[in-house]
């Protein structure tokens, strides 16, 4: 082998030497890169317990409040009921008033709107209390599907 030859086979070696430090220096590269990216899922993964841990007590608590309102509801549907029944009673006691006592009258018939106008308000918080108890369920329920599709990139990451 003569000097040529070994002079282009050391710059060959050489060459390849060099390709294969950038190799290891663009592998290396890649490997960081992978852990910081492994990092990040890790303190996501953390981050999305911690929410659904936030979730579930939160879910809990609405659970309990819900039992509470219905709870609530049905006291209130009783007493509605018995002030139906009452308001009824007053009704004919006053048809049956005669004309002398025209002043009690007139004072059952204020009773009375008034009576009227609690079982509106009562109606009427009844119907908030249900809005508001589906438009919990509904956000419950969307961050379970949110929930549910973070949990699914992860798995397949």
């Amino acid at each position: 082998m003569n000097y040529q030859e070994s002079s282009e086979i050391l710059v060959a070696i050489n060459n390849l030497s060099n390709q294969m430090t950038e190799f290891k220096d663009e592998v290396n590269e890649r490997f960081n890169r992978l852990e910081d990216k492994v990092g990040n899922l890790q303190e996501e993964t953390k981050e999305l317990k911690i929410t659904t841990n936030e979730l579930k007590r939160t879910t809990e608590e609405l659970k309990v409040k819900t039992d509470e309102l219905k709870q609530t509801t049905d006291e209130l549907k009783v007493k509605t009921d018995e002030l139906k029944i009452k308001t009824e009673k007053l009704e004919k006691e006053t048809r049956n008033i005669s004309r002398s006592v025209a002043v009690i009258e007139v004072e059952h018939g204020e009773k009375l709107s008034i009576l009227f106008d609690a079982i509106t308000v009562f109606s009427e918080r009844e119907d908030s209390i249900d809005k508001r108890l589906d438009k919990s369920e509904r956000k419950i329920e969307n961050n379970e599907n949110q929930i549910y599709l973070l949990k699914s990139k992860i798995q397949k990451m």
